[in-house]
């Protein structure tokens, strides 16, 4: 969920009422919670689920739920073993190898945003290419399209640079400076935002 940013800025704009996030960090869940109440009042509804997004559909039947409801669903996926944060939940602990991450984790989680998103919706995420423990390039950005164009029509592809961005010695070694954007319209479809449910990932 962004580390909540995405539900500040949800919170900072008129067109969105409905924010779904889900996030697999006890503490993320609860800041979520606490944000949103410190916004109580507003016209808008929030809902958190602490599970992994790929698990929502079997444990809550979220695709029934929530079908054809979201008009953006946005996210920036965890950089399968670049980026390995605390708990048991996580998607590299669930796929600790690279091509069941895709298919157990990313093509599940896709799947389920092609149930839940509006025929006028945009699917919309931030990922780049990285390198390994080994230091080999993983092509990380078109191993992740490749399988959301199974679902969705690609939009949009920008460049985004980081160059502000601190980090350590190390890190800066793995990472590339840029990050690309990615937007999806549902298949078939142009872009077309008409009411507001916003789902995070």
């Amino acid at each position: 969920m962004g580390w909540n940013f995405y539900l500040v800025a949800f919170f900072n704009t008129v067109k969105y009422g409905k924010y779904v996030g889900t996030d697999v960090i006890p503490k993320v869940i609860q800041k979520s919670k606490a944000i949103a109440h410190f916004f109580s009042g507003d016209d808008k509804e929030t809902s958190f689920y602490l599970l992994p997004s790929e698990r929502l559909d079997k444990t809550y039947s979220f695709g029934e739920k929530y079908a054809n409801y979201f008009d953006v669903i946005f996210f920036s996926p965890p950089y399968f073993s670049l980026e390995i944060y605390p708990g048991e939940n996580q998607s590299t602990i669930n796929f600790p190898e690279y091509e069941d991450w895709l298919r157990g984790y990313w093509e599940e989680t896709i799947r389920l945003c092609s149930k839940c998103i509006k025929r006028s919706g945009i699917l919309g995420y931030v990922c780049g290419d990285y390198k390994d423990e080994k230091w080999n390039l993983v092509s990380f950005t078109d191993d992740l399209k490749r399988i959301a164009l199974k679902y969705f029509d690609l939009e949009t592809e920008m460049e985004i640079m980081w160059n502000g961005v601190k980090t350590t010695s190390a890190a800066r070694k793995k990472i590339r400076k840029s990050r690309k954007f990615i937007s999806f319209p549902n298949k078939g479809v142009k872009r077309y935002l008409s009411s507001p449910n916003f789902f995070i990932l």
